[in-house]
C-alpha cells in the first residue's frame, strides 16, 4: 500500500467516495471534515502526503490549509477540489492541482501518478 491521501472537505459523502476511488487504486484515504482538523493533522504528521482539500471549507479553507503548508515548508502537497467553479491561476510550490467536482477516477488517478513521480 502506499502513503495514505489526507481527504479534507465538509461533505460526508464525498469523503467516503474519495476514500472508496483511493481504495481501488491501493491507497488509504485519511478523512478530515474541516480545514482546522486538516492543519492539526499536517502539524502533526510532517510526512509527504497528498492533500485533498476542499476550497469552501467553513472556517479555514482549502486555500488556508495552502497557506499554512506552504508558511511551514511541509512537504504535503495539496489538490484543491472544488464544486463551485474553477480555482483561478494560483501559483503556489506545494500546489499540485485542482478537481472540479464531480471528478471522473481517471483524473484522481492522473493526480495521484503525478504525486509518485515527485
Amino acid at each position: 500500500m502506499t502513503a495514505p491521501v489526507l481527504i479534507v472537505d465538509d461533505n460526508a459523502e464525498m469523503l467516503r467516495v474519495v476514500e472508496r476511488v483511493l481504495g481501488y487504486y491501493d491507497y488509504a484515504g485519511v478523512s478530515v471534515a474541516s480545514g482546522e482538523d486538516a492543519v492539526a493533522y499536517l502539524d502533526a504528521n510532517v510526512d509527504r502526503y497528498l492533500c485533498m482539500v476542499d476550497v469552501t471549507l467553513p472556517g479555514i479553507t482549502g486555500y488556508d490549509v495552502l497557506d499554512h503548508v506552504v508558511a511551514r515548508q511541509h512537504p504535503a502537497q495539496i489538490v484543491l477540489m472544488s464544486g463551485a467553479g474553477a480555482v483561478g491561476a494560483l501559483d503556489a510550490p506545494n500546489l499540485l492541482g485542482f478537481l472540479q467536482k464531480p471528478f471522473g477516477f481517471e483524473d484522481l488517478k492522473a493526480l495521484l501518478d503525478v504525486f509518485e513521480a515527485g
